[in-house]
């Protein structure tokens, strides 16, 4: 009798803790979905939101959250500012109107495109200097000078005389010195081209 008692008691416990155990397990394992749910890692129960990236949405339309360890590039409807006001190879007023303080470059440049030209050799020349200041190309031979036009240097420094021929300045035949002079509110520059024009 005592020993069917005992065998009752044991086998009767053993259901218990088995029940426990399961109910523990369960409770363990809903625990880790219900976290895993809350921080996006797993989608059982809800659906995927937006993908993210640095706290920026990659898709769908705007946010206002950002993260803070991340820096929001401007989008295209995004005005930018531009530093950058005006082109450096077309003419500015203000360029113009501040050469005035400025200081004045010595002029250089292909003063002459090629050296060695007949009379009627159509020629092109460029003088570089300061911004608003005039530049003037001169030619001398035995105390004679002949130039081409002055002209004023414009806001991206270049001046430009196109398509002249040593006839069209009344040039003769010889070598002929090249130089450049430039002038601004007093101050005078001159070059001299490392070579000679030689007409034929």
């Amino acid at each position: 009798m005592i020993k069917q008692t005992y065998s009752l008691n044991r086998s009767g416990n053993t259901p218990h803790k088995k029940t426990i155990f399961m109910v523990l397990a369960i409770i363990i394992v809903a625990l880790c979905l219900f976290t895993l749910e809350q921080t996006n890692v797993t989608h059982f129960f809800h659906k995927k939101s937006a993908a993210t990236l640095g706290g920026i949405p990659t898709t769908g339309g705007g946010s206002s959250y950002i993260d803070k360890g991340s820096v929001q590039k401007p989008s295209s409807d995004t005005p930018t500012t531009n530093t950058n006001t005006h082109s450096s190879n077309t003419a500015d007023s203000k360029d113009l109107e501040n050469a005035g303080a400025a200081t004045l470059l010595v002029p250089n440049g292909n003063f002459v495109s090629a050296h060695q030209v007949s009379a009627s050799t159509p020629l092109t020349s460029v003088c570089n200097t300061t911004p608003g200041a005039t530049c003037q190309i001169i030619f001398i031979q035995n105390g004679i000078q002949k130039s081409l036009p002055s002209q004023t240097v414009d806001a991206g420094g270049s001046t430009y005389w196109n398509t002249w021929s040593p006839q069209s300045l009344g040039m003769t035949s010889g070598t002929w010195t090249v130089k450049a002079i430039a002038l601004l509110n007093g101050q005078k520059k001159t070059a001299q081209d490392a070579m000679n024009l030689e007409i034929q």
